[in-house]
C-alpha cells in the first residue's frame, strides 16, 4: 500500500520541472525588486542571484537522481562545480550557469558503468534546469569549460580531471579554476575538487611565458570577440576597462601571488581586488578604480538586460536609450 501511495502521490516530472521554474522566477523577482528599490547593493544582488542558482541546482540534482533511482545513480558520488561568475557568487541577471560535473566510482562499480551513469546524470540534471516547459526554463547551463570543451564527456572523474590538468590543460583552463566552487551534490567530492583546483590555479611560481600567454589571450578577446560595428571603447563586457579586463588583471595577480597569500584565493573578483589592495600588490587608487569600474559595468549590464530582455555588451549609442540607462543608474 505504501508503494501504491507513493506512485499516486509522487508528482510527475513535468510538474516538478514547472514547480522549479516557478520557484526560480519568484525568487529572482524578489531579488530584482530589492535591487530596483535600492534595498540591496549590487554585490548583495549578485550573491542572492547565485544563491537562487544554488537552490535550483539542489532541486535539479534531486530530480535527476530520482529519475535514475533504479540504477547506479544513487550510489555514485556526483558533484556540481560552479565556475565563472556563478562560481564567484557574482551572478548577473543574464548570466548562464558555467559548471563542471565530477564523479568518483565507488568500490565495486565497474568503470564503464560509472562513466555512463555520471554522464546520464549530467544530461538529466542539465535538462531539469534548461529544458523548455510550459513554464519556460530555470537557468541556461554551460559546460563548455570542461576538459576538451564540447568534444569531451560532460562528466569526468576526479582523477581524470587531475590527469588532464597536469598533462594537457591550457593556461586559461588553469586560470578558470580560480573560480571553481562546490555548488551541489556530494560535498566531500566537491570539496576535494576545490582543493584540486587550487593546486593548478595557484602555482608555486608563474613563468614569464605563462604571464605573456595570459596577456595575449586578453588581447585576442578584445580583437576577436567584440562584434563588428561595435566601438570597443563602449563595450563594457570585453573592452578595455570592462568586466573581463578587470577579471583578467586580478586573476593574473591571483595566479602570481596566490600560493603565498591565502586571502588572495577568493573566487569573487571584487573580494580578490580588495585582498590585493590590502596586501599592497595594488595601491589604494588602483584598487578603488578596479572596484568602481567593475561595479559600474555590472550595473549597466543588469539594467540594460532588464530594459531590453537581452544580454547587451555595449553602452547604447542612441541618446534616448543612453538617457534611460543613465536615469536607471541614478544619474540626474
Amino acid at each position: 500500500s505504501d508503494a501504491v501511495a507513493y506512485v499516486l502521490l509522487r508528482p510527475t516530472l513535468d510538474r516538478r520541472l514547472n514547480a522549479l521554474r516557478r520557484f526560480v522566477r519568484s525568487a529572482v523577482l524578489r531579488v530584482l525588486a530589492r535591487d530596483l528599490l535600492d534595498l540591496a547593493g549590487d554585490r548583495t544582488t549578485a550573491r542572492e542571484l547565485a544563491d537562487v542558482a544554488d537552490a535550483a541546482v539542489a532541486a535539479a540534482i534531486a530530480v535527476a537522481q530520482d529519475e535514475l533511482a533504479d540504477g547506479a545513480a544513487g550510489h555514485l558520488p556526483f558533484s556540481i562545480i560552479a565556475m565563472g561568475k556563478w562560481g564567484g557568487r557574482e551572478l548577473d541577471y543574464p548570466s548562464d550557469l558555467d559548471l563542471l560535473f565530477v564523479y568518483e566510482a565507488p568500490e565495486g562499480m565497474d568503470g564503464p558503468v560509472a562513466i555512463s551513469t555520471a554522464n546520464t546524470l549530467a544530461q538529466t540534471f542539465s535538462a531539469a534546469l534548461s529544458k523548455v516547459t510550459s513554464e519556460g526554463i530555470a537557468f541556461k547551463v554551460d559546460a563548455a569549460l570542461r576538459p576538451e570543451g564540447k568534444d569531451g564527456p560532460l562528466a569526468r572523474s576526479l582523477q581524470g580531471y587531475r590527469k588532464y590538468y597536469e598533462q594537457w590543460a591550457a593556461t586559461w583552463e588553469h586560470q578558470a579554476l580560480i573560480r571553481a566552487r562546490f555548488a551541489g551534490g556530494n560535498e566531500d567530492l566537491g570539496r576535494r575538487f576545490e582543493a584540486l583546483a587550487a593546486e593548478f590555479a595557484f602555482p608555486a611560481s608563474l613563468s614569464s611565458g605563462t604571464i605573456l600567454e595570459i596577456r595575449q589571450m586578453k588581447a585576442r578577446i578584445e580583437s576577436e570577440r567584440i562584434p563588428l560595428g561595435e566601438d570597443p571603447d563602449f563595450h563594457f563586457k570585453l573592452g578595455k576597462g570592462g568586466l573581463v579586463d578587470v577579471e583578467f588583471l586580478i586573476q593574473l595577480l591571483q595566479m602570481k601571488h596566490g600560493a603565498r597569500i591565502q586571502n588572495l584565493r577568493s573566487q569573487a573578483t571584487l573580494s580578490a581586488v580588495e585582498s590585493a589592495t590590502k596586501a599592497e600588490i595594488l595601491d589604494t587608487d588602483e584598487g578603488s578604480a578596479l572596484v568602481d569600474a567593475y561595479r559600474f559595468c555590472t550595473r549597466a549590464r543588469n539594467r540594460l538586460f532588464l530594459q531590453t530582455g537581452r544580454d547587451v555588451g555595449s553602452l547604447p549609442t542612441d541618446p534616448a536609450e543612453l538617457s534611460r540607462l543613465a536615469l536607471s543608474l541614478g544619474y540626474a
